[in-house]
């Protein structure tokens, strides 16, 4: 069974939606009309031309360019982290991208190699897709791990040099406010995982079954990816943090 195409009259009723959100907008009064408008069309622009050069790097499947479109999303998603947290590029870039890179090609090579057996580890159609669909994840829990620590560990500057002037080590110090900040970061993906085939079917489980792969198919493959999305998250969001202290954090405790 053929996945049917969306014509550009399908194009048009999908971008007719935004009424939706546009007129609530203007009848709330919350002024998000224009964000809402710029983000949607960022979208569309992005994907339109990742569609484009995916379909091109997909037929070249050249080791090197994979490996170096992975940098390139890995950079991206990294300079966004830090962008949304208001950090210093020039001492954030180096452990949060290098939390990202060990996090996310742990888990894709793991996917490929041990999970579907695949034959070529760096080939495009898995190596670049799933490593997309994971440095998503791994963001969005590094977004908020960052700005959970750093903005309560501001906050309560005094706590933390107490603890430190009576005898605690750097790490014993942070204790309280990196367990608050990983928490923090981890409750949403728990909570999707938790209620995931009996509160929504996911995303690529659906694009499969819409592809015409078999529920069971799918099925295996969507507890696949979200066990190593989960896994890599945690690797991701833990190194991250822990890499972002040795920077902004000496061991004598200071900033």
């Amino acid at each position: 069974m053929s996945t049917p195409d969306i014509s550009w009259m399908g194009i048009f009723f999908m971008i007719l939606l935004l009424v939706i959100p546009i007129v609530l907008d203007y009848w709330l009064r919350l002024k998000l009309a224009k964000d809402i408008i710029i983000s949607v069309v960022r979208m569309l622009v992005q994907l339109s031309l990742m569609g484009l050069f995916l379909e091109y790097l997909i037929q070249w499947d050249s080791l090197a360019l994979n490996i170096t479109w992975f940098f390139v999303m890995v950079f991206a998603a990294s300079h966004s982290a830090i962008q949304r947290n208001k950090l210093s590029f020039r001492r954030f870039w180096k452990p949060i991208m290098g939390a990202m890179v060990i996090a996310v090609a742990f888990a894709v090579l793991y996917f490929n190699a041990l999970i579907i057996n695949a034959k070529d580890l760096f080939s495009a159609r898995f190596f670049v897709v799933i490593s997309g669909m994971i440095l998503g994840n791994s963001m969005k829990g590094i977004i908020i791990v960052l700005d959970k620590f750093y903005t309560n560990i501001s906050k309560e500057k005094h706590r933390y040099f107490y603890r430190l002037s009576m005898g605690a080590s750097r790490f014993e110090a942070l204790r309280p406010w990196i367990q608050q900040s990983i928490r923090a970061s981890l409750q949403p993906i728990i909570a999707t995982t938790a209620t995931m085939g009996l509160v929504s079917i996911p995303g690529m489980m659906t694009g499969q079954m819409l592809g015409g792969s078999s529920p069971m198919l799918a099925i295996k493959y969507q507890m696949a990816i979200v066990l190593v999305i989960f896994v890599a998250m945690i690797i991701s969001v833990v190194l991250a943090l822990f890499f972002s202290i040795w920077v902004v954090i000496n061991r004598n405790g200071n900033f």
